[in-house]
């Protein structure tokens, strides 16, 4: 069956950078429709645990199969886009009233926290910290708006993450994206689809986890090969309340990696981004006070050697 394109949400920047008629999105915020779908996931995978307790591991294509995107031009007003559903084969189908149900829960706890109702019933409290991470891009005069705006309109804004954020459980444990790098030192299948393993990351932490049927090659093939290879997975883990990682819950995505070899970061800031933040943290005129001699007598102004001609 070919991939098919349907009209899931309708997604609104409103305030600050999202002028009313610029039609125009900031990049700095792109990684709020990312977090939106790990939303929509998370809530979803936590109904399917629910209804089959039994099983840890989600249905095979269950996180990759569900792809959302934006289709057409971005509105004007608001920053109005028109995100869109990518449809697979028969089997993902049958899985999309997981995720239907999932964005009508996030839109009915936005709702809640306006109102200062309770909770939807598909809000479980493992899933509150990864919602109260949705807005960090946001300035305090801008919004997220789910649907048409309007003013029954589900809103996220800086006075909406607040009240989630009060409304936190401290002591519970919580779902999480995680990124780790590891060697893999114990995998084991079972009759169902997957198995379960064990990565040990660079600190001495031994975290436990499961994986998929897809994923099993690449999981035995990282236990088998441990002395060489190291494993990067990302995906979503358990954290008890004092944010230490307890399990690995999904894998996303993996890749592996030569012992010893160190991946490149491509968020990490570049040495020249360093430099520049230096310098704008430096007080107004401080540049104008520098010696201009500092290149020839640096250890005179370390250290109090005596000056040398320039």
């Amino acid at each position: 069956m070919p991939a098919q394109i349907t009209p899931f949400r309708e997604i609104r920047f409103a305030g600050g950078r999202f002028d009313e008629t610029a039609g125009w999105l900031d990049f700095d915020v792109v990684g709020e429709l990312q977090r939106y779908r790990k939303l929509i996931v998370a809530i979803a995978g936590e109904k399917w645990r629910q209804e089959y307790p039994g099983r840890s591991r989600l249905p095979v294509g269950f996180t990759t199969g569900f792809g959302l995107g934006i289709t057409g031009a971005i509105g004007v007003g608001s920053c109005a886009l028109t995100v869109t559903r990518r449809w697979g084969d028969g089997e993902q189908l049958a899985m999309d009233d997981y995720f239907g149900d999932a964005a009508q829960v996030i839109d009915e706890t936005l709702l809640a926290l306006r109102d200062d109702a309770n909770f939807p019933d598909g809000l479980t409290t493992a899933i509150l910290p990864m919602f109260a991470k949705w807005g960090e891009s946001l300035q305090p005069d801008e919004s997220i708006i789910l649907g048409r705006r309007n003013g029954h309109s589900p809103m996220l804004n800086a006075g909406i993450r607040e009240r989630l954020r009060a409304r936190i459980p401290t002591n519970e444990p919580y779902l999480d994206d995680v990124n780790l790098l590891g060697e893999i030192r114990a995998a084991d299948l079972d009759h169902q689809a997957g198995g379960s393993f064990r990565i040990r990351l660079d600190n001495g932490d031994s975290v436990p986890g499961v994986f998929s049927e897809a994923q099993e090659s690449t999981i035995t093939e990282a236990l088998h090969s441990h002395l060489k290879i190291r494993l990067r997975i990302a995906g979503q883990g358990q954290f008890d309340a004092s944010g230490q990682l307890q399990r690995v819950m999904q894998v996303d995505s993996h890749e592996m990696i030569p012992a010893g070899e160190i991946p490149f970061d491509e968020t990490a800031p570049s040495v020249l981004d360093i430099f520049s933040e230096l310098r704008q943290s430096m007080p107004a005129g401080a540049l104008g006070e520098m010696p201009t001699d500092l290149s020839v007598n640096l250890k005179h102004y370390l250290y109090g050697w005596p000056k040398e001609a320039e």
